[in-house]
């Protein structure tokens, strides 16, 4: 591992923040590094990463195509028919990738795997409700009632959480992505129901 040149430009803030911000923490002993101040370049780890992020982001993409995860979305966005596709909980590993695609992208920026991020970020935000409620499965026939409150295991609480932890790897995204992808999304509870409100891509 080896010490990186600081970023700069309009971005540079962003990019240079820690994964976990201690430094108004009185019990810290250690602060984390920020993520442009090192780079990988050993015989393991290194080939590894950009595996990862040329061969291994891009097939799970196909198969979230393939598998329907990603129809899941324009059908609650109203953008297609057909049953909804898969198990309940299926919102969360499209957010997983969104958040590791991220975070790749924040270490080596890739033009061929931001597009479709943007893309997916933009599925998402289309299927989000007016009222901030985001859930696929639970959406058109499933919709649930104004008070109904999900159980620990329901597909609410399941997938509320994962949108947040994309939202956060991708405020380290690099200069050749969008504003609007930091603004994923932030949990939020409404009616007594798990949310996820995202009111608008920033900067469109």
């Amino acid at each position: 591992m080896r010490a990186a040149p600081p970023a700069a430009g309009p971005v540079a803030a962003s990019r240079r923040a820690a994964v976990l911000d201690l430094g108004r923490s009185p019990r810290a002993v250690l602060n984390p590094v920020p993520l442009d101040a090192w780079k990988l370049d050993d015989a393991f780890w290194s080939p590894r990463l950009e595996r990862n992020r040329r061969v291994t982001l891009p097939a799970i993409f196909e198969q979230l195509r393939a598998t329907g995860r990603l129809d899941n979305f324009r059908r609650a966005a109203g953008e297609t028919d057909g049953p909804y596709a898969g198990r309940e909980f299926n919102d969360s590993d499209v957010y997983k990738w969104l958040e590791a695609a991220c975070w790749a992208l924040a270490a080596a920026p890739d033009p061929d795997l931001a597009a479709p991020v943007e893309a997916v970020v933009d599925l998402v935000l289309a299927a989000q409700r007016p009222d901030g409620y985001l859930n696929t499965y639970l959406s058109r026939e499933r919709v649930p009632g104004p008070t109904a409150t999900p159980k620990s295991n329901s597909p609410s609480s399941n997938c509320s959480a994962r949108p947040a932890t994309a939202a956060t790897s991708s405020r380290r995204k690099p200069s050749s992505m969008s504003a609007g992808v930091g603004c994923l999304a932030a949990p939020t509870t409404a009616g007594g129901r798990s949310t996820t409100r995202t009111p608008s891509r920033c900067g469109k």
